[in-house]
This record gives C-alpha cells, structure tokens and sequence, in this order.
C-alpha cells in the first residue's frame, strides 16, 4: 500500500526529505491537462498531469451531508494544473499563491486550496478520504463553495501531486 499525503495550507513539507529513494517508482507517460470533463485524460509528455475524479468524489460527499454539488469551472481547473505541475516539478508541497489565483478567477469572495500527493501515483479515493478523515480538510470539502477545478501532476519517482481549488 502506497503513502498517501494530504495537506491543507500552512502545512508545507519537503516530500522527499528521507521518504523515497531517488528514482524510485515506474517511469510513467505523461499527459496533459483536458478541460472537457473532470474524467478525461490525454497521453502526451512528462511529467503526467489529468484532469481527477475529485469533483464526482466531493459531490458525494456533499450529497450524503445534504449540500449542493460543487459545478465545474474551467478557470481553476487551468488554475490547479499549474499548481499540480509546480508540484511536481520541485516537489515540495506546500501553500502558495493559490488562493489569489482562485479568486482571480473572478468567481466570488470566498476561495479556498488543497493539496495532497500520493507516493504511488494517482489515486482520488484515496486523497478523497484523506480529506474527509481530516477534520480541517472536511470543513472546507463541504463548506459554501459552488465551483471546483482540480488536476494532478505525476513527478519523479512516480509521487503524483493533487491540486484541488474551490471558490
């Protein structure tokens, strides 16, 4: 089983500091973001990035505590696929100027970002449960957001990097 980090803001760490080995994990295709629908994936170069299951996981999340769904927004969707591919590239997560560039969207006052990886690659249920296990990381995935845009990014070693964006 496969370590699995979530992180909201203020809880920056450097992911590789003694976790993984250099080059550990399979070397992966790599694919670039599609703004179509929160499912779809396209092959490209490195490093890998996709469009996540996050928003049909978050919906029923909401739907299950009687909260509307979350709409997607193609703004923070480019948003969280330059926050992923950050991550990726120096792979450290931690907050940055996320939350300005979601409410440069334009979408409202109220903004908000999450973050999380996965040190064997993609994987939404997992992250999805991590956030709602998270007291924290829960009062936000259900808080009084309407739009979503969320995108991973897989780095060296195959650690994949989630950028979750709400407003």
């Amino acid at each position: 089983m496969g370590m699995l980090i979530a992180l909201g803001p203020g809880q920056g760490t450097n992911l590789l500091s003694g976790l993984l080995p250099h080059g550990v994990g399979p070397s992966r295709p790599a694919a670039r973001i599609v703004q179509q629908s929160p499912v779809s994936t396209a092959v490209t170069s490195q490093p890998f990035e996709v469009v996540s299951r996050q928003q049909a996981l978050i919906n029923a999340d909401r739907a299950a505590a009687g909260l509307s769904p979350l709409h997607w927004n193609a703004c923070l969707a480019a948003d969280a696929h330059r926050r992923a591919a950050r991550l990726a590239a120096s792979q450290v997560l931690e907050p940055g100027e996320g939350v300005k560039a979601v409410l440069a969207c334009g979408l409202g006052a109220s903004a908000h970002e999450e973050l999380g990886t996965a040190a064997q690659g993609i994987d939404d249920a997992a992250l999805n449960s991590s956030f709602m296990n998270n007291p924290q990381q829960r009062k936000f995935v259900l808080g009084p957001f309407h739009w979503v845009g969320t995108a991973w990014a897989l780095g060296r070693g195959g650690i994949a990097y989630l950028a979750l964006e709400l407003s």
